[in-house]
């Protein structure tokens, strides 16, 4: 449980909006776009706080350990400047819509969405990367997650017997429900389309929730480039020792004014590869899939009250 106790006095101030997620849906491309907007400020991204709930991060370098903590990386969000926070996995967190309900009540709320099996998808090949997945094939990582013959999942946790449970990020209707429920006009909802379609036309949308002039950009790309692991095994050996020999570290990342050394991401540039053509996930394997979702995916579109998922999408290859 994340400790919340903290006077709102003390120094520092909450974010006065939020981009919630979902993962894989722009949360990355939004960041970059919003934080390039003179009257909007995010310390970083991903500070991953509010979500302890969801996903412990004291493993983490960058462990934000405590609300006053929290609250102090907004400091220096320029005089007049919104102050931003964009965490995926805050979507999912109940403790978050405690914690924003005591501390920033007001806040503008912003997340977006995509077709489940999509997201999934391209989740897995994110792990893959990070080194908190080893299993290459997607299929056979799905399968250890949802009973064989109803296709239920058989935990509602972010993690299932030490490894990553798919499903749980792809049932974002009953955490949009919460939100809604305690957000109201506060939340925009979105779709990954709106991005992919126009960016300049879903900026111009956020800039309006948020009641910001628009400064007039038009020109952005899509972030985070795609690419494939060549040794995923290698890949999080390689994250989980930078992660033991951060004590000794450090120091040395101290010593040269907050630089790290860059091994891992040296390491990491050698091991990636152009991303390749993936199989396709069958029209029978996505029709399969779409069990763990259905329930709560009509939880989401009565929300948004737009389709979420991709029509006609059953035989379609995916791209992660």
């Amino acid at each position: 449980m994340t400790s919340v106790a903290s006077d709102d006095a003390s120094p520092g101030r909450f974010p006065d909006f939020l981009i919630l997620g979902a993962p894989k849906c722009g949360t990355t491309t939004l960041y970059e776009v919003l934080n390039g907007h003179p009257s909007l400020h995010f310390p970083r991204k991903e500070p991953g706080f509010l979500s302890q709930d969801v996903e412990n991060t004291e493993r983490y370098r960058e462990h934000v350990p405590d609300l006053a903590a929290y609250r102090q990386l907004f400091t220096a969000t320029p005089a007049g400047a919104l102050a931003g926070e964009a965490t995926p996995r805050t979507l999912y967190s109940a403790e978050a819509i405690s914690i924003l309900a005591a501390h920033r009540p007001d806040a503008k709320l912003i997340a977006v969405l995509r077709d489940p099996v999509d997201l999934v998808f391209s989740y897995h090949a994110q792990k893959l990367r990070e080194g908190q997945e080893t299993e290459a094939d997607f299929e056979r990582a799905w399968r250890r997650c949802v009973d064989g013959e109803t296709g239920r999942a058989l935990s509602d946790a972010p993690w299932w017997k030490g490894r990553i449970n798919y499903p749980y990020w792809g049932r974002f209707g009953a955490p949009l429900t919460r939100w809604r429920a305690a957000a109201g006009g506060r939340l925009l909802l979105m779709h990954l389309d709106e991005l992919n379609s126009s960016l300049v036309a879903a900026y111009r949308r956020i800039l309006d929730h948020l009641g910001v002039a628009d400064d007039g950009r038009e020109v952005f790309a899509m972030a985070n480039e795609r690419v494939d692991i060549r040794h995923p095994t290698l890949n999080r050996l390689a994250v989980t020792l930078q992660n033991q020999l951060h004590p000794v570290l450090a120091p040395i990342r101290q010593a040269r004014g907050g630089q790290s050394l860059g091994l891992l991401r040296r390491f990491q540039r050698l091991n990636t590869k152009p991303l390749s053509s993936r199989p396709a996930v069958s029209r029978d394997f996505r029709q399969f899939m779409m069990q763990a979702f259905e329930d709560d995916l009509l939880l989401a579109e009565e929300i948004y009250g737009h389709p979420v998922r991709r029509l006609g999408a059953e035989g379609d290859a995916l791209e992660p």
